[in-house]
């Protein structure tokens, strides 16, 4: 799951918001619960598809955070709401 994080995240690294990079920061330096609560912001406050997809692996996984399948499959729909197909498929 990290390596994935890490080659999506880097991959959206210039393009994505700050709010995101700071989650992304956070999640390179193992601490994924402030990870998953920048990546809830920047979906939320600033639509961010990155943000939605990667607080959704973080609930699938439950990685220093609950274990919520139904939440995460909410954020994937709201990842490929905003244009990222990967989202989609999950």
């Amino acid at each position: 799951m990290k390596k994935l994080l890490l080659i999506l995240g880097l991959s959206g690294f210039i393009f994505a918001s700050s709010i995101y990079n700071e989650g992304l920061i956070a999640f390179l330096h193992g601490n994924y619960k402030v990870a998953y609560e920048k990546w809830i912001q920047s979906c939320n406050i600033e639509k961010s598809a990155w943000g939605c997809f990667s607080a959704a692996e973080l609930l699938e996984k439950g990685k220093e955070v609950k274990k919520d399948p139904k939440k995460a499959q909410l954020l994937y729909q709201k990842a490929c709401k905003f244009g990222l197909k990967v989202a989609c498929k999950k």
